[in-house]
């Protein structure tokens, strides 16, 4: 009986966690979504900058990086930072467009963007999300939070070579022998 309900509370823990995945990776999303605005507008005046005094984008970052001054350095260095971490966004938010939306965790998984990732951790807001994505994230979660604690167990069992009793027989074999009774010819008797 005990491990009836620790298994449904397992099931229902890795239910209640998985149908969470969907929300987080739309949160995120949507923080990618803004980052990535706020930093294209940076690209792209820096673009500008370049290409109205003649330079390519990557000309004027080697330029600033090898400047004599300490302070042009540094900004060089930032930008080719701004830069770098533009694409890889650009990237993300493409494999987040191109999955079917019950899949975007999957992209969540395989790769993010730290800081964009802390920012959402630190707003999230659990919710509850009643579209086909959340049902089945809910559904796989809760089986494999019920496997995680029921299969071990079994295994377990099996190693050792425990098995529970049969308690139909046991029962039987611990009843008093007045209690017994026998039916004969329809009467009741007691052996």
């Amino acid at each position: 009986m005990i491990s009836r309900i620790l298994g449904f509370a397992a099931a229902l823990s890795g239910a209640v966690a998985g149908s969470q995945l969907p929300e987080f990776s739309q949160q995120y999303r949507q923080r990618l979504g803004g980052a990535l605005q706020e930093l294209e507008h940076v690209v792209n005046r820096f673009e500008q900058d370049a290409t109205a005094v003649g330079l390519t984008v990557e000309t004027a970052l080697t330029e600033l990086e090898t400047a004599d001054h300490e302070l042009f350095k540094k900004r060089g260095i930032s930008m080719r930072s701004h830069v770098s971490r533009y694409q890889q966004l650009s990237q993300q938010q493409q494999a987040f467009e191109e999955l079917d939306p019950m899949l975007r965790p999957v992209a969540l998984l395989q790769g993010y963007d730290k800081v964009t990732l802390d920012a959402t951790w630190e707003a999230y807001e659990p919710a509850v999300p009643l579209n086909a994505s959340g049902g089945i994230w809910a559904g796989a979660s809760g089986f494999l939070g019920f496997l995680a604690l029921f299969m071990p167990s079994k295994f377990l069992g099996l190693l050792f070579g425990r098995k529970a009793p049969n308690r139909s027989r046991s029962r039987i074999k611990n009843k008093p022998l007045d209690r017994i009774s026998r039916v004969k010819d329809g009467r009741v008797r007691k052996i």
